[in-house]
């Protein structure tokens, strides 16, 4: 029989569902057939016999009365194979209401209760037993028909770590998504209290228990975490013990952000997680304060530090940003994303060389920002090596030239971006950054404007970022190489990086 219903569900895992108007007539079936053996009851208990031409009025009526509070209630909003007790109850409250009607039509027609309370509390039941029946039996095999699918198709067991009720949550939508690469195969409770006991009808390990045991479970694939719902310390862990025996972690928003379908994929553990510390939180309040209704210019806007100072000015309520990049593509990109994510705030774009000072002076002229960001750069170390007069002619002198502009149309405050590589420099990268700190350093003390540099370390997902590289070779099985073993290096994230160039 499951073999025979197997071949004619469609393939990819993508079931049939009943019609609701289909499951409705059949409902209503269900009350005539119902209301048929309650009459039948009532004739075998009574010495009245049945009077068909009457009885037929009365089965039109009961029918007619009971469609009413099905429609009324809804009972067939769902589709079968996610039949809730919230539905139970929905079919309880409608069946109880129409016979309740049906006794006061019959009591008003005929004078007196064709149902008595006995005959009454029979035709509910029966009618209750039924529809009941038919709902939960399509439930059952629907999950019987949906398991036996999954052992048939490949899909990921993975362990939910957890058993809160967003974790619960969770794996409950993975089990039900027909489409879903994932299934469960249990959870992992950091608590004892419920360990070797089951949730959804899945088993629920103690996470030491498990941990020290892991190596038993031959079919576990993966573990799925919500980064936001555990501490760092116990992500740290889970991500060493899941390196060591070739398990994947992966990792999905808490339920609270879904939003849409991409903040609810399953994804591999993302950049950020990756991260030995807390994010640095920062004061909102006083940068929007500071920046309200001002002209900011940020160089290098496409870039992805610089487009990441772009989306955070986005919510300071600045006056106009001047987006100035020299890259036409991304530039344009980064326009449509604004458009469609902050259509109220006024923008102008420019393609522009920070090399080119001609082309400086008449965006300074132009507009007079108060504000200056100063991210344009070559920053590949690498490249620069085998290109250096390019590295001095963008790092230096277009750091001079936006720098001398700021000054000559008085800026409030010019912040440079600038690298860790620029302490005691061993490349041509860095002492290009290192030459052009020392020049802005040296303008603080001639000008009013405010000179700022910021340096960064290893800016997680940022271009020529070396996270990159190290989850190409974990992906591979290792080794991580490093340049030197005694080699430290210091991590954070876009975001955070760009709040703290604001907070300067």
């Amino acid at each position: 029989m499951t073999e025979y219903i197997i071949k004619v569900l469609p393939k990819h895992g993508k079931f049939p569902h009943l019609p609701g108007k289909g499951v409705f007539l059949f409902d209503l079936l269900l009350a005539l057939i119902a209301f048929v053996l309650t009459t039948f009851i009532h004739a075998a208990l009574s010495p009245i016999s049945i009077n068909w031409p009457v009885f037929s009025i009365q089965a039109a009526i009961c029918v007619a009365v009971t469609g009413l509070f099905y429609y009324i209630f809804k009972t067939n909003s769902g589709l079968l194979r996610y039949f809730t007790f919230k539905d139970t109850f929905r079919i309880w409250f409608a069946l109880l209401c129409a016979n309740v009607v049906l006794t006061i039509i019959h009591l008003a027609v005929y004078q007196r209760p064709f149902f008595t309370l006995a005959i009454f509390f029979v035709n509910f039941l029966l009618t209750f037993i039924f529809v009941f029946f038919f709902r939960i039996s399509v439930r059952l095999i629907f999950d019987y028909v949906t398991k036996f699918h999954e052992n048939k198709s490949k899909r990921l067991p993975v362990l939910v770590y957890g058993v809160e009720p967003s974790n619960i949550s969770l794996a409950e939508m993975i089990d039900i998504d027909e489409t879903s690469s994932y299934q469960i195969a249990g959870f992992i409770s950091p608590s004892s209290n419920i360990s070797n006991q089951k949730i959804i009808s899945k088993p629920v390990y103690f996470r030491d228990t498990f941990y020290s045991n892991i190596r038993k479970f031959h079919d576990v694939e993966a573990i799925l975490i919500q980064p936001e719902e555990i501490t760092r310390t116990e992500k740290q862990l889970l991500a060493e013990i899941c390196y060591q025996n070739k398990i994947e972690l992966l990792s999905v928003p808490s339920i609270q952000k879904w939003d849409d379908k991409k903040t609810h994929e399953i994804k591999n553990f993302n950049i950020e997680d990756l991260l030995g510390r807390t994010q640095i939180e920062i004061d909102t309040e006083t940068i929007k304060k500071n920046l309200k209704t001002k002209k900011v210019l940020i160089t290098g806007a496409a870039g992805s530090i610089g487009s990441e100072i772009v989306r955070q000015l986005c919510l300071l309520d600045v006056d106009l940003l001047i987006l100035c990049d020299n890259a036409e593509t991304p530039l344009h990109q980064l326009c449509l994303n604004l458009k469609n994510s902050f259509p109220h705030v006024k923008f102008v774009s420019i393609i522009a060389d920070v090399r080119n000072r001609n082309k400086m002076e008449h965006i300074f002229s132009t507009y007079k920002p108060h504000c200056v960001y100063h991210a344009a750069a070559y920053k590949h170390v690498p490249m620069m090596e085998d290109h250096p007069c390019e590295a001095v002619l963008t790092n230096v002198l277009g750091s001079k030239n936006v720098a001398d502009m700021a000054v000559a149309y008085g800026a409030e405050n010019y912040v440079m971006i600038s690298t860790d590589k620029a302490v005691n420099p061993s490349s041509v990268m860095g002492a290009t950054k290192r030459i052009a700190e020392i020049y802005i350093q040296s303008m603080s003390r001639v000008s009013s404007t405010r000179f700022i540099t910021t340096r960064f370390g290893n800016v997680l997902g940022s271009s020529g970022s070396v996270i990159p590289l190290f989850e190409k070779q974990i992906e591979k099985g290792g080794p991580v190489t490093l340049t030197d073993p005694q080699i430290t290096r210091y991590f954070m994230t876009i975001p955070e990086a760009c709040s703290l160039v604001l907070e300067a």
